[in-house]
């Protein structure tokens, strides 16, 4: 491989690494998940809990529910983690639950399309 070749590899894996997460949601029952985010390199405790709260509302809504209720969470600092079991409603069902279009904001249905899982920007 030519040496500009090479540089351009490095700096990609680079950018690519630099911030990223590793997230997984575990269905625990047919209307309950746990969602847990993980932050890399540049990610801190704060990108891993900002980006728990959007995946979320975007499982909410690709499971077919309209709200939720966060009913577990645990963290870790040292290796930023944050993890949420959370309960999820159909509208109407749970008057204190949240509404996952509204945390999502008024372009909710690109944010559910276009949510990156791999990266820092949620």
């Amino acid at each position: 491989m030519n040496p500009t070749r090479l540089s351009a590899v490095i700096v990609t894996a680079a950018l690519l690494t630099a911030c990223a997460t590793t997230q997984t949601v575990v269905p625990l029952a047919a209307d309950t998940i746990q969602v847990t985010v993980q932050a890399h390199g540049e990610c801190d405790f704060d990108d891993a809990k900002r980006i728990a709260g959007q995946r979320v509302a975007v499982e909410t809504i690709r499971r077919g529910f309209d709200a939720y209720v966060i009913t577990g969470s645990a963290t870790r600092t040292f290796n930023p983690q944050q993890e949420y079991t959370v309960r999820l409603f159909k509208a109407g069902a749970n008057a204190t639950a949240l509404d996952a279009r509204s945390v999502l904001g008024p372009d909710w249905s690109r944010a559910v399309a276009e949510f990156d899982e791999r990266g820092c920007r949620g």
